[in-house]
């Protein structure tokens, strides 16, 4: 349920449909779907959609307000926590034969 949380916080965010599906990589069909399975779930409409639009119901604005900050919060510390893991930091310590220490690893030092 948090994905589908996430997912109608980007669509608010892109005004659109379309502009989410692009912007997270993945098709339309997919996001409507995921779209709609949140709105049985919550037994109410989010977004009015039209071809050329999506406007916030009452609901979907309530629902916006709610959750978006904590979305962004979840999303910023998702991306914190991911590159943390990536950067590699500390001391490293390498053990090696003193004719390969001085010739072949001393460039690197």
């Amino acid at each position: 349920m948090l994905d589908d949380m996430a997912l109608f916080v980007h669509i608010v965010r892109y005004h659109s449909l379309a502009n989410a599906a692009k912007k997270l990589n993945m098709s339309a069909g997919t996001l409507t779907r995921r779209l709609q399975k949140l709105e049985q779930r919550l037994a109410c409409q989010l977004i009015n959609r039209s071809a050329r639009q999506c406007v916030l119901t009452q609901e979907g604005e309530t629902y916006y307000q709610a959750y978006a900050d904590l979305i962004e919060q979840f999303e910023v510390i998702q991306h914190n926590l991911r590159a943390d893991r990536s950067d590699m930091s500390g001391k490293l310590k390498v053990l090696a034969p003193t004719n390969i220490s001085i010739g072949f690893l001393q460039p690197m030092w």
